[in-house]
């Protein structure tokens, strides 16, 4: 069965207090979770463990308005065997090592084959989610704690990308920019290439 992505915008900001609607639930505090993403410096791609599983989301294409269309690539439990290693080094873009484990769990992942390639980054963040609905399409405000920051987060996703460029527009937020996860992460952490006199250097 062919699966078929969601289009996807996000934004983040330091305030997006007085955006958009608020939730009905008067001073409750969403519940928190606790995320890792593993940045890779040559991907876009977003690879990511909450709950002691590893979740893989594929960039497929971005179009003229700016919308990315993500597609669901491999969701499974630790410990994971060669298939899930396998769908996390293709979505970093970078080559397998020469020797690698055919089975790993959680712990072996993060102190064993991430710290392998100098080009990954894994970033812990805590995020809090709480659901709206913009002119029918669904969305999300969320609180993410990166380190000592605080960052605000508003995004939509749905099949129709029409709908999620209508509800942009109903926030009045189409000339803000749709930054993802990984990118977002790789900009608050310093996470980039640059060019030095004869090489290039991951910061």
């Amino acid at each position: 069965m062919t699966v078929t992505g969601r289009w996807e915008w996000r934004t983040f900001a330091r305030s997006l207090a007085n955006i958009g609607p608020r939730s009905d639930a008067g001073n409750a505090i969403p519940p928190a979770t606790r995320e890792h993403y593993v940045l890779s410096i040559a991907s876009v791609h977003n690879v990511k463990i909450r709950d002691n599983c590893l979740d893989i989301k594929t960039l497929v294409r971005t179009d003229e308005l700016g919308l990315e269309q993500w597609t669901p690539t491999f969701k499974a439990q630790f410990p994971i065997d060669q298939t899930g290693l396998d769908a996390a080094w293709t979505a970093w873009g970078l080559p397998h090592p020469v020797v690698e484990k055919t089975r790993c769990t959680l712990d072996e992942f993060f102190t064993e084959v991430v710290p392998s390639e100098r080009g990954l980054r894994i970033v812990e963040i805590g995020k809090r989610r709480t659901p709206m609905v913009v002119l029918g399409c669904p969305g999300e405000r969320a609180a993410v704690t990166v380190g000592d920051e605080v960052w605000e987060s508003i995004s939509f996703e749905h099949l129709d990308p029409y709908r999620v460029w209508r509800a942009v527009r109903g926030l009045g937020l189409e000339n803000a920019e749709n930054t993802n996860y990984p990118k977002a992460l790789k900009r608050i952490v310093g996470f980039r290439l640059v060019e030095k006199p004869g090489k290039m250097e991951i910061l």
